[in-house]
């Protein structure tokens, strides 16, 4: 993809989230990777609406990668900050965010009521082994 493909697919993203209100007001960033290394992310101030592809700022990979770090699944809440979403393109982004914002509201709903139970490890990986598969499309056979 393009960069000028890659800056559009940022304001596309942040847009999206901005009107499902996952991002009020210019209370978020959104960023991508580039070919070169380079971080494009959505400065700091600006109206998603006013928004334009030009308006992104470039940072290092390395140094975006000293930021933050998600080493496995759509992303991560940070301490005292907000939360991470990491995806393969804009939409699987987009998509973990609305169901990690999704899974933070019950959260906080579930602590109205009293602590919940946390998953350790080991039941993690238990649960992951029995949903494994829930969801997924199979490919149909198609008659002869």
């Amino acid at each position: 993809m393009g960069a000028k493909d890659l800056r559009d697919a940022v304001i596309d993203s942040v847009r999206e989230l901005d009107r499902q209100g996952y991002l009020p007001g210019s209370s978020g960033n959104v960023s991508v990777r580039t070919d070169d290394d380079t971080v494009l992310v959505t400065p700091s101030g600006l109206t998603y609406a006013e928004l334009e592809a030009g308006d992104l700022r470039p940072m290092s990979w390395p140094r975006a990668r000293r930021m933050l770090s998600v080493r496995s699944g759509g992303g991560c809440l940070l301490a005292n900050h907000g939360m991470l979403a990491v995806g393969t393109d804009s939409a699987k982004a987009v998509d973990h965010t609305v169901v990690m914002e999704e899974v933070a509201t019950a959260y906080c709903h579930a602590l109205t009521i009293r602590p919940p139970n946390i998953l350790n490890p080991e039941q993690v990986a238990e649960v992951a082994a029995k949903i494994s598969g829930y969801g997924q499309v199979k490919t149909l056979k198609r008659k002869r």
